[in-house]
């Protein structure tokens, strides 16, 4: 590993992907306060408005290290994901944990499941179209979860 990841990286990340994904959750569409400023000629429906996180898909823990033991784990993590996935060397590694390639934007609630691996997205053969698996312990306050498309807007 070249260098840990830092956190003081984060506020940027989540810029980048709030314009990427057009300040939204990628999952409910809901729209992240911060489009408000993006867009001040614009008014947003406050009902379909909420904080949202810059989650990542492979976690940033696995990106940052405080010791050499650290390190090493983290290593041999790696290793066992390029091992099992091989695709995933020509996508990413420890150094570009931080990239937007890597994160989404979510519903805040929505980046604690996600963390707690209660619910997952698959993709399917359309680009960039998942179904979305949700397991035991997902919060039934969004039973049921459908994905989000441009046609809700």
């Amino acid at each position: 590993m070249v260098q840990s990841s830092s956190r003081n990286e984060q506020p940027m990340l989540k810029r980048l992907c709030l314009q990427r994904d057009d300040y939204r959750c990628i999952v409910t569409g809901t729209i992240d306060p911060a489009a408000e400023r993006a867009y001040p000629d614009v008014v947003f429906d406050e009902n379909r408005m909420g904080p949202t996180n810059a989650s990542h898909i492979i976690p940033f823990a696995l990106g940052r290290y405080q010791n050499a033991a650290q390190e090493q784990n983290i290593c041999h993590i790696w290793t066992t994901l390029f091992a099992l996935f091989p695709a995933l060397h020509d996508v990413i590694s420890a150094d570009t944990i931080n990239e937007p390639k890597n994160v989404m934007t979510l519903l805040e609630v929505l980046n604690t499941q996600f963390g707690k691996l209660n619910f997952a997205l698959e993709p399917t053969d359309q680009a960039n179209t998942y179904e979305i698996i949700l397991y035991r312990g997902f919060t039934a306050l969004f039973y049921p979860l459908q994905m989000y498309t441009e046609n809700d807007r």
